[in-house]
């Protein structure tokens, strides 16, 4: 284990051992909240985002003693994953998984007002629109939202209603590499930390002549990129699998033949004897062919 990670697994995740890189993630997520920060964990997809997640939500309840309630917002298709690796990794964690016909959800919210009603609620971005009213009454410990990407415009109904949600803390979650785009890097960082990022014409200001000239020289394009670096390092983490693949399992390749049903072999002949078939491969173009085969 590194000499930088100070953080210790929580109680509550010893049931199954983290990697070195997900310890990592989580000292870098508990010194954010420890330095009262926001931020933006955006390792490339399959690294364990949701793990270190469920790690810093485990830390303080078992180190700070803050079990929340917390509130993690997911994509529809997401949510009940978020659910299972919850109650896998942090079992000591009440979760509600918020979901359901509007009925449904009514009798979820009966006792919310408790101080032990739930820990982590999980709810998805269409179910939170819908219900912003009780959820906005909420104040929530951390409010995290999975594939951030969701709320990258400013000026959409989506980024606007979940920045008004009250919070202590928040955190965005992305596998997406964020772009060279001005308007999409302040929505999350306004989002993140509206005091100190306050002013869309103050901060596309700061960029704005580099960008310019970065199409024509390529020097001030790296004077740009390092200075975009400097604002967006202290509250991000990006990681790539080329960079810690010494830490992730080794891979395994099956090859699986599946010989075609005699119909399809059929058809399959039937389809390669066309006239506009034969043409289509004389020519050489695959592309078309592809298409074809759709």
């Amino acid at each position: 284990m590194s000499k930088q990670i100070t953080t210790e697994v929580p109680m509550l995740l010893l049931r199954h051992p983290i990697r070195e890189r997900l310890a990592y993630g989580l000292h870098w997520l508990a010194t954010l909240h420890e330095k009262h920060f926001n931020g933006i964990l955006a390792d490339e997809m399959g690294l364990g985002k949701t793990i270190m997640t469920i790690a810093l939500l485990a830390h303080l309840a078992v180190q700070k003693e803050v079990w929340g309630p917390h509130l993690v917002v997911v994509p529809t298709s997401l949510l009940m994953n978020w659910v299972k690796e919850l109650q896998k990794w942090a079992p000591g964690l009440k979760v509600c998984a918020y979901y359901g016909t509007v009925k449904e959800r009514r009798d979820k919210r009966r006792g919310w007002g408790g101080e032990d009603a739930f820990h982590v609620c999980v709810a998805s971005y269409a179910v939170v629109l819908q219900d912003l009213r009780p959820l906005k009454m909420k104040r929530w410990h951390y409010l995290i939202l999975d594939e951030a990407q969701n709320i990258k415009n400013c000026r959409s109904q989506k980024w606007q209603q979940l920045m008004r949600f009250r919070s202590e803390r928040r955190l965005l979650l992305t596998g997406t590499p964020l772009q060279n785009n001005l308007t999409e890097l302040w929505s999350l960082l306004h989002f993140l930390m509206p005091d100190m990022f306050q002013s869309y014409s103050d901060f596309k200001e700061f960029f704005a002549d580099p960008l310019h000239l970065a199409m024509h020289e390529q020097r001030v394009k790296q004077d740009l990129v390092m200075r975009l670096h400097k604002v967006i390092r202290p509250f991000m983490l990006r990681r790539l699998k080329s960079e810690v693949e010494r830490q992730l399992p080794q891979k395994h390749e099956h090859l699986v033949p599946c010989r075609l049903s005699r119909r399809q072999q059929v058809l399959y002949e039937e389809f390669m004897k066309r006239r506009q078939t034969q043409l289509i491969l004389k020519k050489g173009d695959y592309l078309k062919m592809m298409s074809k085969l759709r």
